[in-house]
């Protein structure tokens, strides 16, 4: 007698081979449960806070009044004369751009210990860490009122909390970029029997060096808005001449300046965003008025290319001109892009020291 094997169904569709019994219909994962009860308590939580901060939309609606009030007392917007303007408006870029740069500098050595592939060793880069942390956590603003407090009135407090505070976002992100390179160039320098230094600067610098300046001009751009803040703790420039016009009541000027600030910022987005564009070769996707400026612009350039591609031809190069190309670097229009904007950079970073005026002897 043949005994033959019972035949093997298939599983059911939608049920995990190897399990048997009837499939659980409607059982939610782990992770939907999660999911909802955090939502659930973030919204118990957004209630309870506006409650006890005391928002209410009918006392917003019945204070409406005072809106209008206040627009009436505001009157004609008016602006400081063109020439203390221009020296405000100078003197804030300084104190932004030095600041700025000042983190920069500060940040590439936390970076270097904070990498985990860079480092020399577990504490070192727990150390990096530390300090990074520190930075965000102390607010540009407290820095700032103690330095006021130590070097009086002046540019000098301003710079130094905008550097210090700057640090910590900075060297964050300079290290997740060390942390993202190709580690080819580096180990070959170290193969060949390269310094620490030479792997740094060879190595590892050719490969994040955009992405560090896409960094610091986005860290520029947040502390131009942040300056604002400063002027109310005594940093000068077009903040503290803010703080000034509020308080003494002279609403007018104090509108007039907040447009002059808001415009500056736009600009400073402007630039930035086209800066990070050519060095990254990516379109911002940010949502600012800068960041789509750049954007549209960049789209009617690429159509005008497009257009004039179309009607052109590209003559291939012959052997020998490639062979001379390959001889010595040629002066292509993206190396004086380059070599120019880099030369600017100094120029502007000098001119942001120099209109800043440090008074380094003040106490």
């Amino acid at each position: 007698m043949v005994v033959t094997a019972p035949a093997k169904t298939a599983p059911p569709a939608g049920r995990p081979p190897g399990l048997s019994g009837p499939v659980p219909v409607g059982r939610l994962r782990p992770q939907t449960i999660a999911a909802v009860l955090t939502l659930v308590a973030l919204l118990a939580f957004s209630v309870y806070s506006l409650l006890e901060v005391g928002i209410s939309i009918p006392n917003m609606v019945a204070s409406w009044g005072n809106a209008v009030n206040f627009f009436n007392r505001v009157g004609t917007i008016t602006f400081p004369p063109p020439g203390e303007l221009l020296s405000l408006t100078a003197l804030t870029l300084g104190i932004v751009i030095s600041g700025t740069v000042l983190a920069a500098v500060l940040s590439i050595p936390v970076a270097y210990l904070a990498a985990a592939n860079t480092t020399p060793g577990p504490a070192w880069r727990a150390v990096g860490r530390f300090v990074g942390v520190l930075s965000r956590a102390v607010p540009d603003v407290v820095i700032a009122m103690i330095l006021v407090l130590m070097f009086s009135l002046g540019s000098l407090p301003g710079i130094i909390a905008i550097g210090l505070h700057s640090v910590g976002m900075i060297s964050k992100l300079f290290a997740d970029a060390i942390e993202q390179v190709d580690e080819g160039p580096r180990l070959a320098i170290r193969a060949a029997g390269g310094s620490k230094l030479q792997e740094f600067t060879s190595g590892v610098l050719p490969q994040v060096l955009p992405s560090w300046v896409a960094t610091v001009l986005h860290r520029g751009d947040i502390n131009l808005r942040g300056s604002v803040l400063l002027g109310y703790v005594g940093v000068l420039g077009l903040g503290r001449e803010l703080s000034l016009a509020f308080k003494s009541l002279d609403y007018s000027l104090g509108i007039g300046l907040a447009i002059v600030i808001f415009a500056l910022c736009v600009v400073m987005e402007i630039v930035s965003s086209t800066v990070r564009t050519v060095m990254l070769g990516v379109q911002p996707t940010g949502r600012g008025l800068g960041d789509r400026v750049v954007r549209r612009v960049a789209a009617g350039r690429e159509a005008r290319r497009a257009a004039s591609g179309s009607s052109r031809t590209t003559a291939t190069p012959s052997a020998e001109s490639r062979i001379a190309a390959a001889a010595k670097r040629p002066w292509t229009p993206a190396r004086v892009r380059d070599t120019v904007g880099a030369w600017l950079a100094v120029a502007v970073v000098v001119w942001g020291v120099v209109v800043s005026d440090i008074q380094w002897g003040t106490s």
